[in-house]
């Protein structure tokens, strides 16, 4: 779900939030990522305004899928969540009658938040004094309060102790990365496949919020499921972490560990014939990015076609290869990026929203559900005028410029704040409005 960098955009309106994630939430980048936070509700991306202009309340400003809730930043800087809260992860005590609530319900004791990211079973806010709050399970260390992991409910926000001025959050599978405005980078949570750059907790987790060495002067970050990446000094990719049909782009050994099923890499490494990068997005076994010349390269697992390889051959790809070639041709310039667990988003500089890959539970939103693939990039009917896009797990859900939000896909727990009837197989393959 994700990265946002947040240093040099320009006529901003209010504040923005921004999410990450894997299969468990999506992980995608904005065009340009500068982000400057003010009191009310919107932003302005270098060469696209991605600004809300409230025309109903509630308004949405920002919004961050999990692999089964949802999180959204709210004009008055308040967060609403639904979804799965089965450990509170919606920031309410669950109890028989609120494990699944479809309809989005406000966190309590959060103000002034400027980024939202969703993860398996927790959640994470940003708010506008640079301090990054948790909640949820703790089960791995994800809520960052240095004290050991545990199988109690969190509901409650709790401040991740000081570590430094966070400009960035960037919320994983059940890790938690954060850059502080020297570009330095701060990780948390599981750190079982190096998810935390850290050889020392391979197969163990990180409570206390810790800076990853080797990587400095970093501008935007992204958290998937096993793996994570960054953008750091002259428009850089590296990555870490593991799949062991490897993410991190490169099939030697190298500075790896070595795991039964693949490479875990804990030393941030460049992305082969990526060159310089505006941003990337990680999700459940492949990652994205935009280069230079504006074509979306990807590297790492191509299950369901997400990828372009051809059905019946889930290959997988050791360096950057372009994306958007043949059937995969995106209608304009890609602005941001997402990742789900097996299908891709993008949103172009004309506010249209285009889908690729898995369409098992309608999550490319074209109003059909099909196990074939790859589905071809193609243009999602209904929505016009997009200012950002999340996918988490099997859904996608999408932000107009009047704060509405549609989601489609997958919807076991109401987790497109969308009421299921309790049907826990419950598919939209149509964007559909989340019910206030």
């Amino acid at each position: 779900m994700a990265i946002r960098n947040l240093d040099a955009l320009s006529n901003v309106t209010c504040a923005r939030v921004y999410p990450t994630r894997s299969p468990w939430r999506s992980f995608k980048w904005l065009l340009g990522s500068v982000l400057l936070t003010t009191a009310c509700g919107s932003t302005e991306t270098k060469g696209f305004d991605a600004s809300v202009r409230c025309a109903t309340s509630p308004c949405v400003t920002r919004i961050s899928l999990g692999y089964d809730h949802g999180c959204a930043v709210l004009s008055d800087q308040t967060v609403a969540c639904w979804g799965n809260n089965d450990v509170g992860q919606l920031g309410i005590e669950p109890d028989g009658s609120s494990l699944a609530v479809w309809q989005p319900t406000l966190v309590a004791g959060l103000t002034k938040v400027v980024e939202i990211g969703a993860g398996a079973q927790f959640s994470c806010a940003l708010t506008e004094s640079h301090e990054a709050y948790c909640w949820g399970s703790n089960e791995a260390g994800m809520l960052g309060l240095g004290t050991a992991a545990d199988a109690d409910v969190h509901a409650r926000p709790q401040l991740v102790p000081a570590f430094g001025s966070v400009s960035e959050l960037s919320v994983g599978a059940r890790f938690v990365l954060a850059r502080t405005d020297d570009g330095s980078v701060y990780g948390w949570g599981d750190g079982v496949d190096g998810e935390l750059a850290n050889k020392s907790v391979i197969g163990g987790y990180l409570s206390t919020p810790t800076r990853i060495v080797g990587i400095d002067k970093v501008s935007a970050l992204a958290a998937g499921e096993r793996v994570a990446c960054a953008i750091a000094g002259q428009s850089q990719a590296l990555c870490w972490g593991r799949t062991g049909d490897p993410i991190t782009a490169t099939g030697e050994p190298g500075t790896a560990l070595m795991s039964v099923d693949g490479v875990v890499r804990v030393v941030p490494t460049n992305v082969p014939n990526l060159g310089a990068a505006h941003g990337v997005a990680a999700g459940a076994r492949a990652a994205v990015a935009v280069a230079d010349n504006g074509s979306v390269y990807g590297w790492g697992v191509s299950r369901a076609g997400l990828l372009e390889f051809p059905q019946g051959n889930p290959g997988s790809w050791f360096s950057a290869r372009p994306i958007g070639t043949a059937s995969y041709e995106f209608s304009g310039k890609v602005v941001e990026l997402t990742l789900g667990d097996n299908h891709g988003c993008a949103l172009d500089d004309s506010g249209l929203v285009q889908c690729w890959g898995d369409n098992e539970f309608g999550q490319a939103g074209l109003g059909t559900i099909t196990s074939e693939w790859p589905q071809p990039i193609q243009t999602v009917p209904v929505l016009t005028d997009i200012v950002q896009i999340d996918a988490g797990g099997n859904a996608t859900c999408a932000v107009r410029r009047d704060g509405v939000v549609y989601c489609w896909g997958a919807n076991p727990y109401g987790q497109l704040g969308q009421d299921n009837g309790g049907d826990i197989k419950a598919v939209q393959a149509s964007p559909g409005l989340v019910l206030w």
